[in-house]
């Protein structure tokens, strides 16, 4: 239509049309070859929404959607309203429930300013610019009441109510809305609260979390849409809490017990980081000036609520909103299966009395929206070498065998184009960058002529901040120098990314790469990319060599750079962390070190460091420069090939979201159903149970155990060892007892056998439990016997946070 309008126009959609040249449109419209690919396209369109209507996902349906509230969504950079990993996953989640046609709403906040746009000054420092985005020429909509009256929400903040606007982005089937507060209804501060993404102050924080959440709910229920189930993104948005236990108590009647049970019997919590700013903390003063006449209108003390939001005594200063989110959810999850370790770990102790691997937090490991991620080259490429729909395929969740018949000649010409497009970028961005803050021009001519895409080109594109070590090559400079500089096989990484305006140790990690990249021996060697977002992302995934990641191990929670890279055929080079740590084969990229972890950080940086240079020399480098007699890298493209085969087959977002329908969404349901059929009267019960059974637990005593089959310290494989233990029930009743045997590791972190027990014989109080265990391996165990309290209503056994030992 226009190629140079739409990149003008950043490829928004909306800005593009409105600004097209009428002469133009006029003259396409008489094509008739356009407006055949154009009905096409549309007639696509409309059958892949027509299929909206029948969605029913065992019971999730339109009516009772899943509801998905998240801080930040990227979903294109036409919207920009997102700042890095957790937006984009988010964006990438609805996309795979439109694809997937799950019913299904996204909630979140509108921001006038956005993030931050990244301008890099002469002097190689961060400029955080805060552009006003213009909501007329994006592609969301403005809800209304009837013809003119726009639909507003309300929430009340300390001496005033503060209004927010609904809009609309249709994302496919799926339907995002967004909160607005910039509406003549509101105060100057007030229309500010959406003004900025991720507010520093943490009364701007405070206030944005409470539209996001509070406001949400209360959006729904303005819109008339029940959710099913309430998915909490990060804990950003549970306020949201608060709000539905308010409403159930207030309008529902029901108690706070009962409230509570059904809040937690529909919610669904997912950790993206261990990192202290991904789990928000609120002091007390602060939450109390917010909540207290909340607390006051439910008729409770404010120690009630309060004390939904810390662990211990001590922390009880502060509010901490991942331990809000984990009280009042009966499913959590981390992002990967190392992460799901380290946040059973983090958050053990609400659990306190169970093995760390039975602590209730699973993974579900992320991933992305491919659709959106690979290249239509390679995308067309694959689909006439394998003779399949990559769409059709990625729905189906097909074997990707076939990219074995991916011509190598091919790959490597594809790759090649598109890492020549990226080198484009490159020069496009830097001369505009040097021009702009007064480089000499010959400093700039120099750079032209430096630079050459046919070096082997490392990518590093991500926040940048602490953890992530986005400067680690550069520990030994000298050693880097060698690796990047050496004549024979050259190498270039470019750099890209942002730094939290008040993240001062990312900032400067951004100033030392572009005073290095400015440097005689590193010109055209090192380069950053100023203003990183889903366009500049795009072309880095699909046009780096190699994609690197080096962060402190344990600290990543996933990360999705690296797949996206992975489904364009780009290999990761990576610390054994996030989604790397399950992912890497030996085949598909590279690991850095063995995963080892150190107590100090800096002994952790030079042993990374160490193994980083070892990979790249030994193994990264000469695999790209060992070409065959036609000048193909046929070994690396066996690896491309490889790591190719490994996205697609685990790391898309439709296999994620499916994951997340099995393994939370569809439980929660039904726990939902139970507890709030026959108005509320299993909630009710529960509720009940709940605030009696500690005192009565506390009379419970185990009395004896003993077990037969075992000589010393010694049990030999093979044969059953006989337990037998006799409990005084004090005033529970048989049927609130759980009774088990437990064979655990020597570290006693995991299970290794748990067998309930059988209730042989009663006599008054006393109850005597039988069992034998039989182990199928041979080595030390530790074994134990306890009771835990329970009851049909609970979602697992471990809800009561009761436990007793022997």
């Amino acid at each position: 239509m226009d190629s140079a309008r739409w990149r003008d126009c950043g490829g928004n959609p909306v800005l593009f049309l409105d600004t097209m040249d009428r002469e133009r449109l006029n003259e396409l419209s008489g094509d008739i070859e356009f407006m055949g690919r154009f009905s096409e396209i549309l007639e696509r369109f409309d059958g892949y929404m027509a299929q909206r209507e029948h969605a029913d996902y065992k019971g999730i349906t339109w009516k009772n959607p899943v509801s998905y509230f998240s801080m930040e969504f990227g979903l294109h950079e036409a919207i920009p309203i997102y700042s890095g990993g957790l937006g984009l996953l988010s964006g990438d989640h609805i996309k795979s429930a439109s694809d997937l046609n799950l019913p299904f709403v996204g909630v979140s906040l509108l921001y006038k300013n956005g993030y931050f746009h990244q301008r890099i000054n002469g002097n190689g420092d961060q400029v955080a610019e805060y552009p006003e985005n213009d909501f007329a020429t994006m592609p969301i909509s403005p809800l209304h009441n009837g013809d003119t009256e726009k639909t507003l929400v309300t929430v009340d903040l300390p001496g005033r109510t503060v209004y927010a606007q609904i809009w609309e982005v249709r994302v496919g089937r799926a339907v995002l809305y967004l909160l607005d507060t910039d509406v003549v209804e509101n105060s100057r501060t007030d229309r500010d609260i959406t003004s900025r993404l991720y507010e520093p102050s943490s009364k701007g924080r405070i206030e944005q979390e409470i539209v996001l959440g509070i406001g949400g709910v209360r959006m729904l229920r303005a819109l008339s849409i029940e959710p099913c189930i309430y998915h909490l993104n990060e804990g950003h948005s549970a306020f949201l809490l608060f709000e539905r236990l308010r409403h159930l108590m207030l309008i529902e009647g029901l108690d706070f017990a009962t409230a509570k049970e059904v809040v937690r019997g529909s919610t669904a919590f997912t950790m993206h980081t261990p990192v202290p700013a991904g789990n928000e903390r609120f002091e007390r003063s602060l939450v109390e000036n917010y909540f207290r006449r909340y607390a006051e209108e439910m008729g409770l003390s404010w120690d009630a609520l309060w004390n939904l939001g810390h662990m211990y005594a001590e922390e009880a200063d502060h509010l901490n909103m991942t331990v809000l989110a984990l009280q009042l959810s009966c499913s959590r999850n981390g992002v990967s299966r190392l992460h799901g370790d380290v946040s059973r770990r983090m958050w053990m102790d609400l659990w306190r009395g169970f093995l760390l691997s039975e602590v209730p937090v699973g993974h579900i490991t992320n991933g992305v929206h491919i659709p959106s991620w690979l290249d239509e080259r390679v995308r067309r490429d694959i689909e006439s070498c394998c003779h399949l729909n990559v769409h059709d395929t990625l729905l189906e969740g097909g074997g990707w065998d076939c990219l074995d018949h991916y011509d190598n000649g091919r790959l490597w010409e594809t790759h090649v184009s598109l890492k020549h497009r990226l080198y484009d970028e490159v020069l496009r961005s830097i001369s505009e960058q040097w021009t702009r803050e007064g480089e000499p021009p010959n400093r700039l001519r120099a750079f032209r002529e430096t630079l050459n895409p046919d070096h082997l080109t490392l990518c590093f594109a991500r926040r940048c901040t602490a953890y992530k070590r986005t400067t680690l090559l550069f520990h030994d400079l000298k050693r880097a120098k060698e690796i990047l500089c050496n004549p024979e096989r050259p190498v270039n990484i470019i750099f890209a990314g942002k730094a939290h305006p008040a993240d001062t140790i990312g900032a400067s990690y951004i100033n030392l790469i572009c005073r290095l990249a400015k440097q005689d021996d590193f010109l055209g060697r090192v380069i950053f990319l100023e203003g990183y977002d889903i366009r500049l992302a795009r072309l880095l995934v699909s046009g780096a060599d190699v994609w690197l990641n080096t962060p402190t191990r344990l600290m990543e929670a996933s990360g999705t750079s690296g797949m996206k890279a992975a489904v364009n055929g780009v290999p990761n080079c990576s610390i054994m962390d996030g989604w790397w740590d399950e992912a890497y084969d030996g085949h598909n990229g590279w690991a850095v070190g063995s995963g080892l972890v150190y107590e100090s950080q800096v002994n952790q940086d030079i042993v990374d460091a160490e193994n980083l240079y070892e990979t790249l020399e030994s193994q990264v480098v000469p695999e790209f420069y060992e070409r065959g007699g036609d000048g193909v890298p046929h070994l690396w493209l066996g690896r491309m090939k490889s790591v190719m085969k490994t996205g697609f087959r685990q790391y898309g977002t439709h296999r994620m979201v499916k994951d997340y329908i099995q393994q939370m969404y569809l439980p929660v349901i039904e726990s939902s159903d139970r507890r709030c059929r026959n108005d509320y009267a299993m909630a009710q019960e529960l509720g009940e149970w709940k605030k009696r059974i500690p005192g009565r637990f506390a009379t419970l005593t185990i009395k004896e155990v003993h077990v037969e089959g075992i000589s010393g310290d010694v049990f030999k494989l093979g044969n059953d060892l006989s337990v037998k233990v006799r409990i005084d029930r004090g005033q529970l009743l048989e049927e609130e007892m759980q009774v088990e045997f437990i064979a655990a590791t020597p570290d006693e972190q995991t299970v290794v056998e748990c067998i309930r027990m059988e209730l042989k014989h009663t006599e008054a109080s006393m109850l005597e439990y039988r069992t034998s265990f039989s182990p199928t391996h041979s080595g030390p165990v530790r074994y134990g016997v306890r009771v835990i309290p329970t009851h049909p209503g609970l979602t697992n056994k471990h809800e009561p946070r009761l436990i007793r030992w022997s």
